[in-house]
Parts: C-alpha cells; structure tokens; sequence
C-alpha cells in the first residue's frame, strides 16, 4: 500500500491510496472523505431527528408550545 499525489487535468491536486499484489486497486481519498463526512453528517441528523421525536413523546405539552409550570 502506498500514498500517491498527482495532478489532474484542472491541475488539482490529488490524493491516492493505491495497493496491487494480484488485483491492483485505488482509493481516491478526497472523494472517500468526502462520502465520510456526507454520511457521517446524515446519520447525526436522523439521530437528531429520532431523539426529538422521542422527547416529544415524554414531553408533550412541548409539542403544543405551551409549557405549564
């Protein structure tokens, strides 16, 4: 396995894990951190979104807007 930077056509820079052996292969790491952050990202929303859910159920004069004391 070795890390290996090259420029694009747009003159970008990019970043490559690549390893071989028997079946060569590659990861483009800006796009693999990219989906990362995406799916990581997503899943704190839903999390986010079911745990507010969830206190709507115990709290549900909150779900109304009107708190009472």
């Amino acid at each position: 396995m070795r890390l290996h930077t090259y420029r694009d056509e747009s003159r970008s820079g990019r970043l490559n894990l690549t390893g071989g052996g028997g079946h060569p292969w590659s990861v483009d790491l800006v796009s693999a951190t990219a989906s990362l952050i995406l799916v990581v990202g997503f899943s704190y929303a839903f999390v986010a979104l079911w745990v507010t859910k969830r206190s709507m159920n115990f709290f549900p004069a909150r779900a109304l807007g009107s708190i009472t004391g």
